[in-house]
């Protein structure tokens, strides 16, 4: 019986865990991907203008305020390869993605000699470099607003939640590293597989041992680890279903305070006349 509780309870953790890893690669990924630049270069073209190479491109598909590192590389009919370095223009670090670009090579000054066919590629990197602002734009730029509360889907703050704990939090207030007690809760269920495992290996001595004190050694050992292993599991338990009653309240909060209504009725009695009054009152 001891041995079916061991197993049936290792078995079972393993999935969850493993479950918990593939989420959190799956949300690593999808920030990775979001990352991403779609930006490329397009429409290269070069002609010769006295000893120098004159190299144009288009960057399209860059985001507002995206910059890039950008180099060439020339290679011959031959399979030779270049790198120019006597290189001015939209060239570098800290270019701005647009149509236009235009790179100046001083062949001579890289002593690049050549008597066939050649082919020029321009390369990007970005690096995602807002675009500084002026100083009246900065005395006169209105705050940003928090994202309103109206924004709020109580649906979607429970899924990330369930995904993370804390994380349908922030996804409420806007901000904060709430997400950090689902890493707390991810460790204790990652303890209580261990703890799991130690049991069903110590329960594995106890079946395998000789003398009656080690028997009694090591199933006390398991029955502890055991203990301990569930403790774990019911700490994580209690995490995620805390967390996810608590996000339902504050998600639920957040959007019915977004749409409460500017009329108030007052009630009152007026002495003068003897009788109750009834007013509206508009908060504009």
């Amino acid at each position: 019986m001891m041995e079916l509780i061991f197993n049936t309870m290792k078995n079972i953790k393993r999935k969850v865990i493993i479950t918990g890893l593939v989420v959190f690669c799956l949300i690593i990924y999808s920030v990775q991907i979001q990352a991403q630049s779609k930006a490329k270069v397009e429409n290269i073209d070069f002609y010769a203008v006295g000893s120098n190479l004159n190299i144009t491109y288009d960057i399209v598909k860059a985001k507002s305020g995206e910059s890039f590192e950008i180099w060439v590389k020339v290679i011959t009919d031959s399979g030779k390869e270049i790198v120019p370095t006597a290189l001015t223009g939209d060239v570098g670090k800290g270019v701005s993605g647009g149509p236009n670009k235009r790179i100046v090579w001083d062949v001579e000054s890289d002593n690049a000699f050549f008597d066939e066919e050649i082919t020029v590629e321009v390369f990007l990197k970005s690096e995602f470099i807002p675009a500084p602002k002026s100083e009246t734009e900065e005395k006169t730029e209105a705050p940003k607003k928090a994202k309103s509360t109206s924004d709020v889907s109580v649906g979607k703050a429970i899924l990330f939640s369930a995904l993370l704990p804390g994380l349908g939090n922030r996804y409420v207030k806007g901000s904060g590293a709430q997400w950090l007690i689902g890493v707390a809760g991810y460790g204790l269920i990652a303890g209580s597989v261990v703890m799991n495992n130690s049991a069903y290996n110590a329960y594995e001595d106890y079946k395998s041992a000789t003398t009656a004190s080690d028997r009694d050694d090591y199933f006390d050992k398991a029955k502890s680890k055991n203990t301990i292993s569930k403790v774990f599991a019911g700490a994580a338990i209690v995490v995620w279903v805390a967390d996810l009653v608590l996000t339902g309240i504050q998600a639920s909060k957040a959007r019915k305070n977004s749409y409460s209504s500017n009329f108030s009725i007052i009630y009152n009695y007026d002495p003068v006349i003897g009788k109750p009054m009834v007013g509206i009152n508009y908060r504009f």
